[in-house]
């Protein structure tokens, strides 16, 4: 901030924005904690110390550490968010005068002070009401794409994408009456256009280059390319600031020419898996721009490199979504008119399936399940592995497909997943791993006093993992009970906790007793010494009977 703009900014009584202490000697950290949060719900302001209601410069020696002060806003723990200040000093008529700048709120989320929604009412500090604070909550669900953007003719939008909707929403629909249509009907057909003007979605999917970077200038897709995600510089980039219909093709075929192949043999066949395919990409894409806050300044960015792509939107998870349930959860675009668009064109099936082709699409080709753990409450993050981890559990799943007379659903492939990587320690109730359980694509093994789920026998022979198979399913009664047998051969003094770590610690102490009372009641083993004696020659220990 400059010193005209600072002595605008002090002299603009009317300024509903700014709030003036007169803080001569000192001023209460706490009350700037307090004032800045009001101030961010209030549309973000002027905080301005040494300066009187009424203009008057008096001057001020608080907060004589500047950068201290930037720092303990941005880190106090009782903001409900770290809030990024800015802390001007000027010296006007001779006196020292502090500026701090406060941003505004998030879009749909209001912030607090020691769990106080605060806001300016007079000279005093109120907490807002239940209406207020539901209000801005409600921002977060109403459709910016439909706004109608003021004086927005339709010299603004893009021929050739009125032509490429055109095409796609005839091919959706089967309606060969499109083609009758004029560009103007076209617009208005897809709800883009009504007697008030053109929308937002309508810039946005059919707009001139220079009219979304005069009016929309976030509404941009950044690709980069890197040969390795942990690269600094990219290799390669293109910022897309134009209609969504004139670049998604463009888009695919820049990540389509650095998309890696690995083989997958299947006997005399060889099966090509891309790093990302077309569906992946597509559905990334769509989803990052019907969902993203276009209030929000930032782009979506695509970063692609030799290991994974990674997909970041402005604007987290909308209220009820998360990344652990944004499979099952119902859809909630956003961007409600750009969402619908996309459906009428054909871009996608229906709202909500992209994530579901995402992570059906990274399982069944054996990249693992991508993640969304890395997003924030301003920024959602995909990723997505493009490195094959595991060439076997690709022919399990088409063994699956082929051999058993059941279509697995989404979640389905995520449960057999976390099966793969031994993330489920119990069969429990959960419905979806009895459905794989009777469908005989999952089966039950004994993990100490669990059941755990592991895949099928008849798959691991499909695989050539006999040997995996066994380990996984653990050993049963007869088997442990050998066992033991053969660690009393090695170690004729054996004691209990010795027998139990021979067991892998797997077995309950009260079956693990049943086993030794089964072999001393088979004359194989007997207990010597007193069971009450915990140290010495006369500890009690298990041996072979001789």
């Amino acid at each position: 901030m400059n010193e005209p703009r600072a002595l605008e900014i002090i002299r603009n009584l009317e300024d509903e924005h700014t709030e003036r202490k007169t803080a001569s000697n000192s001023y209460n950290l706490k009350d700037v904690y307090r004032y800045v949060v009001a101030l961010s719900n209030e549309g973000g302001g002027h905080l301005i110390l040494g300066v009187k209601d009424n203009g008057a410069i008096g001057g001020t020696q608080a907060f004589g550490d500047i950068q201290k002060l930037k720092i303990d806003v941005l880190h106090q723990p009782k903001i409900s968010r770290r809030i990024r200040i800015e802390v001007d000093v000027f010296t006007i008529e001779s006196k020292r005068i502090l500026i701090i700048s406060v941003p505004p709120r998030h879009r749909g989320e209001p912030d607090s002070y020691d769990g106080a929604f605060l806001m300016r009412s007079g000279e005093s500090l109120v907490g807002m009401n239940h209406d207020m604070i539901k209000d801005i909550i409600a921002e977060d669900t109403s459709d910016y794409s439909a706004d109608i953007v003021e004086g927005l003719g339709n010299a603004a939008l893009d021929a050739q994408a009125i032509e490429i909707a055109r095409r796609l929403w005839m091919r959706k629909s089967g309606n060969e009456n499109i083609e009758m249509m004029s560009p103007d009907e076209v617009v208005q057909g897809l709800g883009l256009k009504d007697e008030r003007g053109i929308t937002r979605a309508g810039l946005i999917l059919l707009g001139k280059e220079n009219y979304i970077s005069r009016l929309q200038p976030n509404a941009e897709v950044v690709w980069e390319y890197r040969r390795k995600s942990s690269d600094v510089q990219y290799a390669s980039r293109t910022d897309f600031r134009k209609a969504v219909l004139l670049y998604l093709e463009e888009l695919w075929v820049q990540i389509d020419a650095r998309n890696e192949v690995a083989h997958v043999s299947e006997g005399f066949l060889i099966r090509d898996i891309p790093a990302f395919t077309e569906t992946t990409i597509r559905e990334s894409v769509l989803n990052a721009i019907a969902h993203r806050d276009y209030q929000d300044r930032g782009s979506v960015y695509i970063r692609q490199s030799s290991e994974d792509l990674v997909v970041e939107s402005p604007g987290g998870f909308i209220a009820g979504i998360t990344p652990e349930n944004i499979m099952r959860a119902a859809s909630k675009p956003r961007n409600r008119l750009v969402a619908e668009v996309f459906q009428k064109l054909g871009l996608v099936e229906r709202s909500g399936q992209g994530v579901d082709k995402i992570f059906v699409d990274s399982i069944s080709f054996g990249k693992g399940q991508p993640s969304y753990e890395s997003s924030t409450p301003h920024e959602v993050k995909l990723i997505v592995n493009a490195q094959v981890q595991d060439f076997q559990f690709i022919k399990y799943l088409d063994k699956v497909s082929r051999d058993v007379g059941i279509s697995l659903s989404p979640s389905d492939y995520v449960i057999l997943e976390k099966v793969r990587l031994g993330l489920i320690d119990s069969m429990g109730s959960d419905s979806g791993l009895a459905k794989l359980s009777a469908a005989g694509i999952i089966e039950k093994a004994r993990r100490g006093r669990y059941t755990k789920p592991m895949l099928a026998k008849r798959f691991y022979s499909a695989m050539n993992k006999s040997g995996e198979y066994t380990r996984q399913r653990g050993l049963d009664v007869q088997q442990k009970k050998q066992l033991i047998l053969t660690h009393l051969e090695n170690f004729p003094r054996a004691y209990i906790n010795d027998i139990d770590e021979a067991l892998g610690f797997e077995v309950k102490r009260s079956t693990l007793n049943n086993y030794l009372k089964t072999l001393k009641d088979e004359d194989k083993i007997e207990f010597i010494g007193n069971p009450h004696v915990v140290r010495g020659d006369r500890k009690g220990h298990w041996r072979l009977k001789k």
